[in-house]
């Protein structure tokens, strides 16, 4: 597989990973749902939080292997701002 293909993969990934663990962060916000008039029939807390937890580490996971990826490109922009810094332009 392309590296192309497989970065867009991580960051679409990432995305979803996101959207999951933002998503059920802000529905176990305590109080938030009773404040709302809601319960959680429909997905008890449990499947709430698990829901979050994995994705909170499928992110953590792809976060990791997005900057493996990026390393060279993080390396040389990292010396290129602190030289700039260092000659003062």
């Amino acid at each position: 597989m392309k590296r192309t293909i497989i970065n867009y993969c991580i960051d679409i990934s990432l995305l979803v990973g996101a959207v999951f663990c933002g998503t059920t962060g802000i529905i176990k916000w305590p109080g938030l749902i009773a404040s709302l008039g809601l319960s959680y029939k429909t997905l008890s807390i449990a499947a709430i939080t698990g829901i979050h937890d994995w994705s909170g580490l499928l992110i953590v996971i792809l976060a990791v292997l997005h900057v493996l990826m990026h390393r060279k490109w993080l390396v040389v922009l990292t010396r290129q701002i602190f030289l700039q810094s260092e000659t003062g332009t």
